[in-house]
């Protein structure tokens, strides 16, 4: 047998050998040669043997080492991979799918499912309590499992072993319930996360009683809040009408209720009363204390619950009504009159944002979503009956009417009307007098204004007035300019029209319309041409924005004597109308020459313009603006 090797001196020298090994009577003996520039440090003896009989080695020569610490840059090398975790899972995965080293069967209902004790404990806190203390199945080799879906033992074993699982709607009624009785927590909290983003005006209340059930607290606060706040939504379902009285109770009793008004929460207890009559007649007055009938307008009161023939007949009910009449005409005696009943509701006042049509990979679309400004989410609504591109919005007497605009072939002249109630379209209103898209639409004085846009051929000056009442459209008086692409506003009862396009050029003229005169004059223009612009009014300000190809709104302040401008720089700003007490309708605005670094509160933004604005006034003398 031949060997070779190396030899360190602590020095960086080296020192080669080489040898072989030969057996002589029971003994094997080791010759080697080496480098004569260790000489000096190897000590020189006849050979090296191992002795068999003694079980030993006799050296024939012996080499120091002289290791100082320098010699290796840490003392200890510490080695952790990165992939045995998951390598160890296939692994036991394997050994499961090939029967290997099992040592339960798991039974539930009609199915067995083969598994590692130490798999299953380290899985679940239930299986680990009966595998390691002094249960009868600790020495058993199968075990039953009562009142779990056989499919969800088959998913959460499988996880067990992989660390997947797939949560969908068709399982997770079933899932969840495993996972609270085998006590798996990761799972019962991925089953929670995934109810929460399925919440909706339709099922908000079922998963609010499921998560009571199984005890998840978090999920059980979180649908019970989304009730309250979509509480009108959610009455229109079934889900309301089929709960008893305590959890009918549980909602309307609540201060964070989000009603209009409390005439709402007294339609939905008749509402509720009358799904089921004769077992729910008895239980009015129950449900009745909760409604605040206190703060109900008078007239409502005495004319709608008062009559109501389930009232009258009810001495509860009747007792109710008085209380509340008392309160309403006898000023003096409400120091005395205390209770949740005589307590407004939080004010939640709840405006939406709806995006309707547009275009949509190439096409014109008719889909129509709805921002929540207290969720911050977006929903899906009922889809128009036409595809709209180009199409002009307004909302009219809680209708909002979706005017024109183009399906991907032809221009259209009809009209549509949305209810928020029952979240259906109707096209049962009469269609303006010329087919247009990029129009623009406003409300003013009770009547809907379709303003300019274009017919295909040309760009149109046109603008017609609906009357509600009668189903009808009228034109007034044609625009100065013709514009596509207008934004409209309504400020101190005139109709606005600003910027758009002449059909050959972006436009900064503004124009306002005057209904007592049914005339448009011009007034001060932008300082930027703009077309296909947004325009809102907030404060007495008109805001005018673009978001294609400007990095500027144009700020106004129009009344007929004055006219304030300044101009606010910023990109991409969001439009979010949260309420009329503050400057909170625009949730961020971006800085345009850090667009992807610094988003800034609005609020400061705009105090600080309108303060400056405050400072500059321009004098309305002739159609001459000059600051004074």
């Amino acid at each position: 047998m031949s060997l070779s090797g190396c030899v360190y001196d602590g020095n960086e020298n080296q020192m080669s050998l080489s040898g072989c090994v030969y057996e002589n009577e029971n003994q094997f003996q080791m010759q080697f040669g080496f480098n004569e520039s260790f000489e000096s440090v190897v000590t020189h003896q006849p050979e090296v043997i191992y002795d068999g009989k003694q079980n030993a080695f006799r050296s024939s020569f012996s080499i120091p080492l002289r290791l100082s610490q320098s010699t290796f840059m840490k003392p200890y090398f510490f080695y952790s991979s990165q992939t045995y975790p998951k390598s160890l899972l296939t692994m036991l995965d394997n050994l499961l799918k090939c029967n290997e080293l099992c040592d339960i069967d798991i039974r539930v209902g009609s199915r067995r499912f083969r598994a590692h004790k130490v798999v299953l404990a380290a899985c679940s806190s239930y299986f680990r309590a009966m595998f390691t203390r002094e249960m009868a199945e600790q020495r058993q080799e199968e075990v039953l499992i009562q009142d779990i879906d056989e499919k969800a033992m088959e998913l959460l074993i499988d996880f067990a072993y992989t660390g997947n699982i797939k949560i969908d709607e068709a399982n997770v009624q079933i899932v969840l319930p495993a996972a609270c009785l085998l006590q798996i927590t990761e799972i019962q909290e991925a089953c929670c996360e995934f109810l929460k983003k399925q919440l909706d005006p339709t099922n908000c209340i079922g998963i609010k009683l499921f998560a009571d059930t199984h005890s998840c607290r978090d999920l059980f606060h979180i649908a019970h809040m989304y009730t309250l706040r979509n509480f009108q939504d959610v009455i229109l379902n079934e889900e309301f009408l089929l709960l008893n009285v305590e959890q009918v109770c549980d909602i309307i009793q609540s201060d964070e209720l989000n009603v209009i008004s409390e005439e709402d929460v007294f339609r939905a207890v008749l509402k509720w009363v009358h799904f089921d009559l004769i077992d729910r007649r008895s239980k009015l007055k129950d449900v009745l204390q909760h409604v605040r009938l206190p703060i109900l307008n008078a007239k409502f009161l005495v004319s709608v619950v008062s009559t109501d023939m389930l009232i009258k007949n009810d001495a509860g009910c009747r007792e109710l009504v008085d209380e509340a009449k008392n309160y309403l005409l006898l000023p003096e005696q409400r120091a005395v009159m205390h209770g949740p009943r005589f307590k407004s509701r939080r004010q939640n006042k709840r405006e939406f944002l709806f995006a309707v049509g547009g275009w949509c990979t190439g096409d014109a679309i008719n889909s129509v979503e709805r921002y929540d400004s207290q969720t911050c989410e977006w929903h899906m609504m009922c889809s128009m009956n036409k595809r709209r591109c180009g199409v002009g919005v307004a909302v009219l007497d809680d209708f909002l009417y979706a005017v024109g605009g183009h399906d991907g072939s032809s221009y259209l002249n009809s009209v549509e009307r949305y209810d928020p109630k029952v979240n259906q379209w109707s096209s049962a209103v009469s269609p303006t007098s010329t087919c247009r898209t990029s129009v623009g639409v406003a409300v003013l004085d009770g009547y809907l204004y379709a303003v300019g846009g274009q017919d295909g051929v040309s760009c149109l000056n046109i603008v017609e007035r609906y009357d509600s009442k009668a189903n009808t459209w009228s034109r007034i008086a044609p625009m100065n300019c013709r514009r596509l692409g207008v934004a409209v506003a309504v400020l101190d009862g005139l109709l606005y029209a600003i910027g758009g396009s002449d059909g050959t050029s972006p436009l900064a003229s503004v124009e306002r319309f005057n209904p007592s005169t049914n005339t448009w004059t011009f007034v001060h223009q932008m300082s930027t041409k703009r077309k296909h612009l947004g325009s809102a009014v907030f404060q007495n300000f008109i805001y005018a924005e673009c978001f294609c190809d400007i990095e500027e709104r144009e700020v106004f302040k129009m009344s007929l004597k004055s006219v304030l401008q300044k101009t606010v720089k910023y990109l991409l700003s969001r439009f979010f109308p949260l309420n009329p007490d503050g400057l909170k309708f625009i949730q961020e605005v971006r800085d345009s020459e850090n667009f992807d670094k610094n988003p800034v509160s609005l609020k400061d933004e705009l105090k600080k313009a309108i303060q400056h604005l405050a400072e500059k006034q321009y004098h309305n003398s002739n159609d001459e603006y000059k600051a004074i």
